[in-house]
């Protein structure tokens, strides 16, 4: 008959009982009895006793009451051999911690219940998800005595297995760990789970250890750990040929089941004496019902558990994806307001760029004017004025006034190189005037493509440039090259200009003193371009862009 429909009926026949009976309400009552049992009844009444008090922590949205009392129904459905129920009362904990705040207490909580998981799925013989569910556990594990207990559950599972030497391994891992013994009941568990390996591989000596773990237990009433060591004592003692012991401890072991009442270990008593009988039909009576209950867990194994992993992980990729999708608009974000300052600095610089060279034209332009006004109104009104006085002096002047003369005309030159400039609509009338001063009687100046220029498109600050840099190199011709011709040539692009000046002088080695220098400093201000071309007896060239 199907296990749950035995205890279906069980339940409902106490429950019946327990309607007509005064229950203790009591926390510590209860409590002591899921951990202690020493009635049929026992775990019946505590599961019945948390259950309650769940339902009523769950009406009032008590969270850390709804879990405190699911962790003791988890252990008391699993003691009862209801497997499924329990692994479901585990995953509503977990689901219940995954919407909390995460504190201590949670991670405590996470322990416990990957632990429990880990014994349950123990129990539904999948030894892989038990250890995974033992290391989870061990993950939140902060101290020595939590450790202690995974560890020797860890070594439980390859106990089941028979891998002798990894129970070895976490066995005395954890027997180390409880030396000095602090807590006598874990002392008593590692102590028993540790020499019950060690008997099976033939110490002859390790039973007198299992038995003072068995009295150690018995002192303490811990009744579920009685049991182990019962059932354990009665495997090795058959091992080691003592059937009477070994059918003695094994009676203990069914006393105790039907005193801690749980179908789990009632199931595993009555197995044990089959195991320690003689009769084959029974021992493959076993077998058999073995295999079947082996198969009927895998086939009708609900794993809760794995499907709340399942859900779990899909979650974990969402977040990774929301997180990565996050990062990826943040780094968009960044690179938008780099872009962003990139375009500002480059706007800053161009605009700070442009102004140092309208305050430096404008410097320029100041300065020329200061310079033209000072030498008009200083310098050559004061030798115009002793060239009149020397004019009406009754001594020879004549070489006197030559001198001043001369003098004169330079300063008249200075004057007009730095002079104000028209740079109206007419300035190409400008530009013509400024090629007649510089043609004379040995030297022609022709002009080609100026009247053709649309100068109203061009900037006045390109325009002055244009009559500065025309009238250095004029009068750089005039000074140095003894030109008789110079060719001019004007050519236009949209808004821009470009200008080439040829002379037939007598040429030179290129060397850029104040007036070329002057004319490549205004081309730089306004970031154009500038070339010359020399050689001596090859003339002059230079072409200018704006």
């Amino acid at each position: 008959m199907n296990i749950r429909i035995i205890f279906l009926c069980f339940f409902l026949f106490h429950f019946s009982w327990l309607s007509g009976q005064k229950q203790t309400d009591s926390l510590f009552y209860h409590y002591n009895k899921r951990q202690q049992p020493t009635h049929s009844d026992d775990l019946l009444n505590a599961y019945v006793y948390f259950e309650g008090r769940r339902s009523e922590a769950e009406s009032r949205q008590d969270t850390s009451a709804m879990v405190y009392h699911l962790h003791l129904i988890t252990i008391i459905q699993l003691d009862l051999g209801m497997l499924y129920e329990s692994e479901q009362s585990a995953v509503t904990i977990l689901s219940l911690l995954d919407a909390s705040p995460k504190t201590p207490a949670t991670a405590d909580d996470y322990r416990r219940t990957y632990n429990h998981l880990g014994r349950l799925y123990r129990q539904l013989q999948n030894p892989t998800q038990s250890i995974d569910y033992y290391e989870k556990a061990l993950s939140y594990t902060t101290t020595k005595t939590d450790s202690l207990i995974l560890l020797n559950n860890m070594g439980v599972i390859y106990k089941d297995q028979k891998n002798w030497d990894e129970a070895r391994r976490f066995y005395e891992l954890a027997y180390s760990k409880s030396i000095p013994p602090t807590d006598t009941l874990h002392y008593a568990r590692v102590l028993n789970n540790l020499y019950y390996v060690a008997a099976l591989n033939g110490q002859p000596t390790a039973i007198d250890s299992m038995k003072k773990a068995k009295e150690l237990r018995l002192e303490h009433n811990d009744n579920i750990g009685l049991y182990s060591s019962y059932r354990d004592l009665a495997t090795v003692s058959k091992r080691s040929g003592n059937g009477e012991a070994a059918q003695m401890y094994a009676s203990e072991a069914l006393e105790l089941a039907h005193r801690i009442n749980s179908l789990t270990y009632l199931k595993d008593a009555y197995a044990l004496l089959i195991e320690l009988g003689d009769e084959p039909e029974l021992l493959n009576y076993k077998a058999v019902t073995d295999s079947i209950e082996s198969l009927r867990l895998k086939q009708q194994n609900s794993y809760a558990s794995l499907k709340y992993n399942v859900a779990k992980e899909r979650e974990r990729t969402l977040a990774i994806q929301l997180e990565q999708e996050r990062e990826r608009a943040q780094k968009q974000r960044y690179q938008a307001v780099a872009l962003l300052l990139v375009l500002i600095a480059i706007f800053l610089f161009y605009y700070l760029r442009q102004r140092f060279r309208k305050a430096r034209e404008v410097e320029i332009y100041n300065t020329e004017t200061r310079i033209s006004k000072k030498v008009h109104d200083e310098v050559a009104n004061d030798v115009y004025r002793v060239m009149t006085l020397l004019q009406d002096s009754e001594t020879d002047t004549a070489p006197i006034l030559d001198d001043l003369e001369a003098i004169y005309i330079k300063t008249r030159d200075i004057s007009r190189e730095n002079t104000f400039i028209d740079l109206n609509e007419q300035f190409a009338e400008t530009l013509n005037d400024l090629m007649l001063v510089y043609t004379n009687a040995h030297c022609s100046v022709i002009t080609k493509g100026s009247q053709d220029i649309d100068w109203e498109q061009i900037n006045d600050d390109k325009k002055r440039a244009v009559y500065r840099i025309l009238q250095e190199l004029l009068t750089n011709m005039k000074k140095h090259s003894k030109a008789t011709l110079v060719v001019i040539d004007f050519k236009q692009f949209g808004k821009k200009i470009s200008v080439e000046y040829r002379d037939n002088g007598a040429g030179s080695s290129l060397h850029k003193k104040n007036g070329l220098q002057n004319a490549e400093n205004r081309i730089f201000v306004l970031n154009g371009t500038i070339t010359f071309e020399t050689e001596p007896g090859s003339g002059f060239k230079a072409r200018f862009t704006l």
